[in-house]
């Protein structure tokens, strides 16, 4: 069965492998590539694509890195990986974008908030010239 490259995963129809993808982060003299890395230890990438899969890792960084598959122009899987690595790479701006105009209404209903609603101080012109305050004020606050 052909592999199918989708925005999280890559499966051969059997055996399904979470990844993430990186753009053209390869030698700039070999031209654009796609890297697709493992998410997880499971080890399906390799059983999916056998000796394409490189095991970069050792001690140090097997906690945070399990291994990858690099295509450059002109193999086979090439054109479906840079498709997939695209659609996530959108995936990714539209969250951002979504989160940001979240996160910029709040701002926005914040500032209404302050502008239309000041704090009401209730502290008399006696309160400032004696430097005390009230009952009514102290209940105020």
């Amino acid at each position: 069965m052909a592999i199918r490259f989708l925005d999280h995963h890559v499966t051969d129809g059997t055996v399904k492998a979470r990844v993430f993808y990186s753009l053209d982060t390869g030698n700039p003299a070999e031209g654009p590539c796609v890297t697709v890395f493992a998410r997880d230890y499971s080890r399906t990438l390799r059983v999916i694509f056998g000796a394409e899969y490189k095991d970069r890792t050792e001690s140090v960084t097997d906690y945070y890195d399990e291994g990858d598959v690099t295509f450059h122009v002109g193999h086979p899987h090439y054109a479906a990986a840079r498709a997939a690595a695209e659609r996530a790479r959108q995936r990714r701006a539209a969250q951002v974008a979504s989160r940001d105009a979240k996160r910029e209404a709040r701002r926005q209903t914040w500032r209404l908030i302050k502008a239309v609603a000041p704090l009401v101080n209730r502290c008399g012109p006696d309160c400032d010239a004696m430097m005390q305050h009230t009952a009514e004020c102290q209940g105020a606050r």
